[in-house]
């Protein structure tokens, strides 16, 4: 089994309303400070595309692709990560 993370497509959250983007706000680190407001998750999302992010993580990730997102990460025993989802291999 895998535990995938998490991950927003940057494109897909560009096309949204700025109502629908409202909810990342407060969720959303640039460069370590949470975006305050719509704008500020708008302008992330703007550059993560031009330095190349198709998605962006919502959580700490070591198997983190921009491209794809996460790769996944094995899972040892069935009590690790119990409530989250798994992938099965």
């Amino acid at each position: 089994m895998r535990k995938i993370h998490l991950c927003i497509s940057v494109r897909g959250a560009l096309a949204q309303s700025d109502k629908e983007l409202r909810i990342l706000v407060g969720n959303i680190k640039h460069d370590g400070v949470k975006c305050r407001n719509v704008h500020e998750v708008r302008q992330f999302l703007i550059e993560a595309l031009a330095e190349g992010y198709e998605y962006i993580g919502q959580e700490e990730c070591d198997n983190f692709d921009p491209k794809k997102g996460c790769m996944g990460h094995p899972v040892k025993d069935k009590t690790e990560g119990e409530g989250e989802y798994h992938d099965r291999d």
